[in-house]
């Protein structure tokens, strides 16, 4: 691995003219679209973009640029938790930088930066930068054991912030869900700590979109995960005496013998000028492009509804029956039994009390005004991978089902 020479910062940079990876001492060296301007104090590495640049001081805190402007401080961004306590700084040993090229993503750079901990923990920060992505880093971690004894792990934390404060106070975006319904996008006040936990933290609420924003007048961060399948982590907001924190955390308990190794999930960091719009596009398009897109939306899927969330779980069929003719008289398309025709949440199991004879009685019931209908998925810890049909005949591909199975109040 190269070494960081004093007052050195490797400038990685993205820019339209092509991929270049380059290092510069601090004396300007042309425009280098990627690269935040030279800065002051502590040996650097980075990598970056035409508008984000992470960069990593000797103890591998790192900071991040916006368009050339800081908008964090060098924050201990990654460390290894250990019940109470944490490690945090890491003697930097050495760091690699490769072109990359992904068959979606297109061309990028990826750095991987070494460092070890007084305690004995080696952590190996890989970070990649696609041009396509513009604004986004990639990140994964790894946590080797290098010292004599096991070590009792409790967990880990990746791109841990603090965005620093300008006039104007500060918002924040979390996908994540509450039982108590509250906004997705709210001010920051002084009290502001919200955990965002992507876990089932209750029967019929958890989950969500798994990135979460914070931004203020002049710039943002957003972060999140990338990997392929759900994830039960937290993506904590929360004000701070400096300004306003966010992370992505995992609970991973288990008992790191020597040599063993522990890395995290795929988790990524965006700056942003604006909201929380663009990183959702950001986070949109890499699911994309590893094969996770949303399919076309059928044109019944957007044809309006009314939903019998008013009869609320104890309906009776006979209810909801007898509510069609006005259903169709105002103009709505489909009939959706939003709760209560399941017999467990999270389960996809009509319940026999309402529809003796199962799915024929869901199809046959609405079908008698002329007024399709399907059921909400109320999702839950128990749900299978592929729901089962549950609207009735119209249903094209029983499309409503598919387009209510992610839904949540």
């Amino acid at each position: 691995m190269s070494n960081m020479k004093r007052r050195t910062m490797l400038k990685v940079a993205l820019g339209g003219a092509g991929l270049t990876a380059l290092p510069a001492v601090t004396t300007a060296v042309g425009a280098i679209p990627a690269a935040a301007a030279p800065h002051r104090g502590p040996d650097v590495v980075g990598v970056g973009d035409t508008s984000i640049t992470v960069e990593f001081d000797d103890k591998l805190h790192s900071r991040v640029a916006l368009k050339d402007v800081d908008v964090t401080r060098f924050d201990a961004s990654e460390a290894l938790l250990l019940g109470d306590t944490a490690i945090e700084d890491f003697a930097y040993r050495g760091h690699e930088t490769r072109k990359t090229k992904h068959h979606r993503h297109g061309a990028g750079v990826q750095v991987t930066i070494e460092g070890d901990s007084k305690a004995g923990v080696r952590k190996t920060v890989e970070l990649t930068s696609f041009q396509r992505l513009t604004g986004m880093i990639v990140m994964r971690v790894t946590y080797t054991n290098k010292s004599g004894a096991d070590l009792k792990v409790t967990g880990w934390r990746s791109g841990a912030h603090q965005l620093l404060a300008k006039p104007g106070g500060f918002y924040t975006f979390s996908g994540t869900t509450y039982e108590d319904r509250r906004d997705w996008v709210q001010p920051v006040t002084e009290d502001f700590d919200q955990k965002n936990s992507l876990g089932m933290d209750s029967s019929d609420y958890g989950g969500g979109t798994p990135m979460a924003s914070v931004w203020r007048s002049g710039g943002g961060i957003s972060v999140g995960h990338v990997e392929p399948v759900a994830k039960i982590l937290r993506l904590p907001v929360r004000k701070t005496a400096v300004g306003a924190s966010i992370a992505v955390e995992g609970d991973v308990v288990r008992t790191l013998k020597p040599g063993q190794q522990l890395t995290t999930e795929t988790t990524f960091l965006t700056a942003h000028s604006g909201d929380y719009f663009v990183p959702l596009q950001r986070y949109r398009d890499y699911m994309s492009d590893i094969g996770l897109r949303a399919p076309k939306t059928p044109k019944p899927a957007l044809e309006p509804i009314w939903c019998a969330w008013g009869y609320e779980r104890d309906f009776t069929v006979e209810q909801v029956v007898a509510t069609l003719p006005k259903v169709r008289e105002v103009g709505l398309k489909w009939a959706v039994l939003d709760d209560g025709w399941q017999t467990n949440e999270g389960d996809w199991d009509l319940n026999p009390q309402k529809f003796p004879r199962g799915e024929a009685d869901m199809r046959s019931s609405p079908s008698r005004s002329g007024t399709p209908a399907c059921a909400r998925a109320c999702g839950g810890p128990r749900s299978p991978p592929t729901p089962r049909a549950t609207c009735s005949s119209r249903a094209p591909t029983c499309s409503c089902s598919t387009a209510t199975a992610t839904s949540r109040r």
